[in-house]
């Protein structure tokens, strides 16, 4: 048991600044130094909800402060390059939220300030962590299901309202892929033991017209070929009613493995009249996949060692205090991006593109 505790400076206040906020709290090997957000009214509200020493308007405060010892980085996608090469230049170790950047060429310029300063790096990328995720990849790899050749992935729900910046993919990147997708893309490979090596893809604008800017699109339907000869099909959608439905579907030679990371992961069913808490149907909730609570629902339960976002943020500490790489690292977010690329050329081509390493 490591006596020391990991000082940590978060910038980013939305819904993941939060999130890790709390789960940092739940490794008891972290101390909460300092939060960053845009507005002195937020990062001093988000200050006291959590307990930060402190809080900033300035991301380059925390990453200078030399009282910090890993930085996190949950801010929108367009702003990962700047702070994660900053970070690197004055040899500080983070984290960075998926998408590890917008596209190949800023994560590359990621990883170059990375190797060049040589300090860790730590890419968020929770479903591997998720406990089902986890449990189905042991079942797999001790022959359980015998040889996988089919692997289903899904990630919907109805729109990232809570953030007007996921709708510009000069913001982002692109769409739902990169928003979702970005998921389902690691978990394929990693599940499968096995590289994806084209990709055929057709992406639309099915629902949010008004809200999709510059290319960004609200569904997607991709199919995938493996490097063993398994193939793949992802579905990705924000055009989706009833709040998140995610999950996979793993076919072998002698079993199959049927995941559900949304609905009925909690194993609970419920009913309300009059709905609870932040409901999606009243519109004030400010995740970026509220669930209805009116009606018939799945309530969510354990939600962050559920979505792997807890021991996610466990392993990263845990990485940081015995000064070693984690589990899921940039080089894994770069090469999602690749597959990413590969997507949205397919769906502009309307063939399908092989994918490169």
């Amino acid at each position: 048991m490591h006596n020391k505790k990991v000082r940590v400076g978060v910038i980013g206040s939305g819904f993941m600044g939060r999130a890790h906020s709390i789960c940092y709290g739940l490794t008891g090997q972290a101390e909460l130094e300092v939060i960053c957000s845009r507005t002195a009214e937020r990062a001093e509200a988000v200050a006291k909800e959590y307990g930060y020493r402190r809080w900033t308007t300035d991301w380059q405060d925390v990453v200078n402060d030399p009282n910090i010892d890993l930085v996190d980085i949950t801010v929108p996608n367009y702003l990962h390059k700047e702070i994660a090469v900053a970070c690197a230049r004055a040899k500080k170790d983070f984290v960075i939220e998926k998408p590890l950047a917008r596209n190949v060429k800023e994560a590359d310029e990621i990883i170059r300030a990375v190797e060049d300063s040589g300090v860790k790096a730590y890419y968020a990328e929770d479903m591997r962590y998720a406990p089902n995720y986890c449990k189905a990849k042991e079942i797999i790899e001790q022959g359980g299901i015998g040889r996988p050749f089919m692997i289903r992935v899904h990630e919907m729900h109805d729109g990232p309202f809570h953030a007007k910046w996921f709708w510009d993919a000069e913001l982002t990147g692109g769409g739902v892929v990169i928003d979702v997708g970005i998921h389902g893309l690691y978990v394929m490979e990693w599940l499968m033991g096995a590289k994806i090596v084209s990709v055929f893809a057709q992406t639309d604008v099915l629902k949010w017209h008004e809200y999709c800017k510059n290319g960004a699109e609200d569904n997607a339907v991709i199919l995938f070929r493996f490097d063993n000869g398994a193939v793949g099909e992802m579905v990705n959608s924000w055009a989706i009613s009833g709040g998140m439905d995610t999950g996979a579907q793993i076919f072998g030679t002698s079993g199959n493995i049927y995941l559900d990371a949304g609905r009925t992961a909690g194993g609970m069913l419920c009913f309300s009249t009059d709905g609870y808490g932040k409901s999606l149907e009243e519109k004030k909730s400010d995740r970026p996949h509220p669930m209805p609570t009116r009606g018939w629902h799945f309530p969510v339960v354990d939600e962050w060692n559920l979505h792997g976002h807890a021991p996610e943020i466990r392993e990263f500490v845990r990485a940081k205090l015995e000064n070693r790489t984690s589990v899921t690292s940039i080089y894994d977010g770069r090469r999602a991006l690749v597959v990413v690329e590969a997507i949205y050329e397919s769906a502009k081509s309307g063939r399908p593109v092989s994918v490169g390493a």
